[in-house]
């Protein structure tokens, strides 16, 4: 192959390496200003950086179509999700870290400015993992147990159950039973997906 020849293709690789976009951007949020100010800064960037979609409806059902879209592609596909500031954390436990940023909606426009241009792809969840014996407390608390038959169970006091159950409250940064069982769902859920 000569070296005009050589030099054509890698131009044609360059050209299809610039079409395609770098990343995915997700707006789950009702915010139509939010998702104006985002759209336009992806515009502004010129080039095809980002594909981006717009999710009006931020419910369960549309966490499970984005999770199941995000599953679905190639690991090396990387993903930027905006979603309303309550619902970070739930995305979070369905999302992987690896590869998908999740960001509240209410970035200011140079914080949202400064992601769209440079995003970081890698979220640390340690604080959210579970220990083994917090994940085998969640366990029987989702099968119905009460603390007092769990701590009969693995043979612990009761005391040492609370306090599993209280450590992996705080993870998931819940304040009510109801909120910890909704995402201890979520965290079955995502299991589902991986």
């Amino acid at each position: 192959m000569s070296s005009r020849a050589r030099t054509g293709v890698k131009m044609m690789i360059t050209a299809l390496t610039l079409a395609e976009p770098r990343y995915q951007v997700r707006v789950l949020s009702n915010n139509y200003f939010f998702w104006l100010g985002v759209k336009n800064l992806v515009r502004q960037q010129g080039k095809p950086t980002a594909d981006i979609q717009w999710v009006k409806e931020n419910n369960d059902g549309q966490q499970r179509l984005l999770c199941q879209e995000i599953y679905a592609t190639p690991i090396a596909q990387k993903w930027l999700v905006f979603t309303e500031s309550e619902q970070v954390d739930n995305l979070s436990v369905m999302l992987p870290d690896d590869r998908v940023n999740i960001l509240s909606d209410r970035l200011a426009m140079t914080e949202l400015q400064e992601q769209l241009k440079n995003p970081t792809f890698s979220r640390r969840r340690r604080d959210k993992q579970l220990t083994r014996s917090e994940a085998r407390v969640c366990s029987l608390i989702r099968q119905g147990f009460t603390l007092v038959r769990i701590a009969q169970i693995l043979n612990k006091s009761p005391k040492t159950i609370y306090t599993h159950k209280r450590n992996a409250m705080d993870k998931f940064h819940c304040d009510t039973l109801v909120e910890f069982n909704r995402k201890m769902n979520l965290m079955e859920q995502q299991a589902l997906y991986n």
